[in-house]
This record gives structure tokens, sequence and C-alpha cells, in this order.
């Protein structure tokens, strides 16, 4: 079977399934995987169940401000701190970065699929993240799992890049 190699953009409830998934499937590696607060790269493959130890809590129900927890604090967007870092950040394979799309862009040419579980923040927020991929001229997959048919005719509109 051939490897391949795939990158999770956004670690919340679909993209923690994949990772989960992933660890049972042979010939099936992440190499990276990041969120709003964070990028883990390794080309070798990432470490899963630490990366979703770290990770553990992006999911929460808290809704009108900081709710404490045991493992810290939920905040209103869903995503609980953990330690010094949260999210992906608390991940020791990662880095806290302000561009972590960027850095799994970067690292493109390990990466033969990417799947997009990121909310779409703007009607055009996946189009322009494909963009950018294509900017980088990746030559990969790009796979958005969330059924958004605007998303696709604006996919669509640019279906020549």
């Amino acid at each position: 079977m051939e490897e391949i190699t795939f990158a999770v953009l956004g670690c919340g409830g679909i993209g923690r399934r994949t990772l989960e998934v992933a660890q049972h499937k042979e010939g099936l590696t992440p190499v990276a995987a990041c969120d709003r607060h964070g990028a883990a790269v390794d080309e070798n493959g990432l470490d899963v169940p630490e990366l979703l130890a770290a990770t553990e809590g992006n999911i929460d129900s808290a809704s009108g401000g900081d709710v404490q927890t045991d493992g810290g604090v939920a905040s209103s967007d869903g995503v609980k701190a953990t330690g010094e870092a949260a999210g992906v950040a608390a991940s020791t394979q990662a880095r806290r970065t302000e561009t972590p799309i960027d850095d799994v862009i970067a690292a493109g040419e390990a990466i033969d699929a990417v799947l997009i579980a990121l909310p779409n923040f703007e009607h055009d927020f996946i189009p322009r993240v494909a963009e950018r991929f294509a900017a980088a001229e990746y030559e990969g997959v790009l796979i958005d799992v969330l059924k958004r048919s605007r998303v696709i005719r604006m996919l669509d509109d640019r279906s020549e890049t």
C-alpha cells in the first residue's frame, strides 16, 4: 500500500476524529495539524496520542464567558486552555504561531492531502484558504468536510487555479 501523508486544518471534533481513525489505518500518516493557536508539523509523522491528549477539550459547550474546568479554563470560543498554551499549541510537537495555516502550507511538499475542518468565518474563507495552497503551488488534495454549497460554487469559480 502506498503511504499517504495528510494534514488537518482544525482540531475540533472532525479534525480530532480524523487523527484518531488514522492511528488504525495502515499507510495513512498525519504529518501536520493546526488550529488558531498553533501548528504541529513533522514530516515523519505526528505523535497522534500526544497531540490528542494536548487538544482534548477543544470542543466545549461553554457559553457566556469563561468557565473553570478540571483541566483548565473553557472559554466561550470553545477552546480549553491547557497549561501555558491552548489547543494545538499545548502539544510538545507544536509551536504557537500567528500563521498556522501558512506553516502547514510551507510543509506542502510532504503532504499528499489536506483535510479542512475549519469554521467558515466569512463566506469566502475556505476558498481563500484553497487559493493560498494554490499560490504556494501545492499539488495535493484539499478536502472540505463540511457541506457548504456556497463554498463549492466559489471554489468552482476558481477551477482554473
